[in-house]
């Protein structure tokens, strides 16, 4: 969700240094207390590279669930927490495209997540077509938290309930997944046999 960092100075994590780096197991450092602050669109434009700095750690949230690069699982919280404020950086030049922010009755109209959200958005069950859609619905009623003119902090407690939807964030990757299922089991060689033709109506059906 950001540039890689200009200088090893991190002016919003609260006066210590960072050296820009991550451990091999790509654990996520958690965003710094005044990131919304060095983010603000207000300040955006004097405030650029500070943002980027302090953006710079949630990189790896941005990576697929399926890869190694990804610090995605576990961590939802903290990705959204970053992705509230790191979003700028990617949408401040595509403001005119970006959704209006919805108004303050629809942001507090914002349903408590489903208890067993975790479970429905766990990275596994969005490999398959169904497991996607149930996630999907599921997150759809706080779609305002995550898109690009995010209600995140007009309602951050109700917002944060909805962390593990961060894992849709992957969706493309997670299509591709379903698209290469679909590629191998209805292929030409594959409908050439009665099983194959079946796998390919199953793997369709969903």
């Amino acid at each position: 969700s950001s540039s890689s960092p200009n200088s090893t100075n991190n002016d919003a994590g609260g006066g210590g240094s960072s050296t820009n780096t991550r451990d091999a197991a790509n654990l996520l450092t958690p965003p710094p207390a005044n990131l919304h602050n060095v983010c603000a669109p207000e300040t955006i434009d004097t405030k650029l590279e500070d943002c980027e700095d302090a953006c710079w750690p949630s990189d790896c949230c941005d990576f697929p669930v399926e890869l190694d690069l990804s610090c995605m699982e576990g961590n939802q919280a903290d990705c959204q927490l970053y992705h509230a404020s790191c979003h700028i950086l990617t949408d401040k030049d595509t403001a005119a495209a970006a959704p209006k922010k919805p108004d303050d009755a629809t942001i507090n109209a914002i349903p408590k997540a489903p208890f067993d959200l975790q479970r429905t958005c766990y990275s596994d069950n969005l490999k398959t077509v169904d497991g996607f859609a149930a996630c999907k619905e599921a997150c759809n009623p706080a779609e305002c938290c995550f898109d690009g003119q995010s209600c995140f902090h007009d309602n951050p407690e109700i917002c944060k309930q909805y962390a593990p939807c961060m894992v849709l964030s992957s969706s493309d990757a997670t299509n591709d997944v379903i698209t290469k299922e679909v590629i191998e089991k209805c292929s030409k060689l594959s409908l050439s046999t009665l099983q194959g033709r079946t796998s390919c109506r199953g793997v369709c059906s969903h």
